[in-house]
């Protein structure tokens, strides 16, 4: 029909179909029990050039990479109004957790790269995190600490107050301690990381090559610390490593 024509495309429905659905979906469910619902949305996806014509809100022609990406994530977050636009229908959902986040990030030409599957640097790995509970959080920003997704479950728990043994690895990132992220690129000869904020030591497995950045005083990663004698902590941090 004429929706699916218009409204599927890159690597499945829009995100503000895909919403629609999904609660519909749930006002079939007369339980009205507590719900544990994943939506993994998809409009941003993809390499960014299948945003139809009359949705490309900021550059209408799409001509560069940049347009294109650019054009991809203000429609993505444009959907988001319909994701809150129907949650707000439901009085039997007034007391959702909401959780907001990415698997992935996607480099824009930061080191002269547009393919995910190039690197190390930090716009591969760097996603947001946005947590909403209306009536039990108030608005913050955490800052000089990092987390990953596997920090996100324990949080869970964290929130609803669940105190049980879990196999989880992560930490609540509402306990604001320091944690280590581990991140691979298994591509390109398969780059291993692990992030101690604001250190960030990087492995290249097929050059044998190593890399430290300071990510609080060079957010861009263009200096390699690995380059000049290491003081004995900052040496003691890898030796594990």
């Amino acid at each position: 029909n004429e929706e699916r024509k218009n409204k599927i495309w890159g690597w499945g429905p829009q995100d503000d179909v895909l919403y629609k659905y999904i609660f519909k979906k749930l006002d079939q469910d007369k339980t009205k029990k507590p719900y544990f619902v994943f939506m993994q949305g998809v409009s941003s996806h993809m390499n960014f050039d299948q945003v139809p014509k009359d949705q490309r809100l900021l550059y209408p022609d799409n001509n560069t990479k940049k347009e294109k990406y650019s054009n991809a994530l203000r429609v993505t977050d444009k959907y988001l109004e319909t994701f809150f636009t129907e949650l707000n229908k439901r009085p039997y959902l007034n007391n959702s957790l909401i959780i907001i986040t990415g698997d992935h990030s996607f480099p824009v030409g930061e080191h002269g790269l547009y393919h995910s599957e190039r690197s190390f640097y930090n716009e591969f790995f760097k996603v947001p995190l946005l947590i909403i509970w209306n009536r039990h959080l108030k608005p913050e920003r955490i800052k000089s600490l990092s987390f990953s997704q596997m920090d996100i479950p324990p949080t869970i728990l964290d929130l609803l107050k669940i105190n049980v043994k879990t196999h989880f690895q992560g930490k609540s990132i509402l306990k604001k301690e320091r944690t280590l992220q581990y991140l691979v690129q298994p591509y390109s000869g398969k780059f291993l990381s692990i992030v101690d904020f604001p250190f960030k030591y990087v492995f290249h497995e097929k050059s044998r090559k190593e890399f430290l950045f300071n990510l609080a005083k060079d957010q861009k990663e263009t200096f390699n610390l690995k380059n000049i004698q290491m003081s004995d902590k900052i040496q003691k941090k890898l030796e594990f490593f």
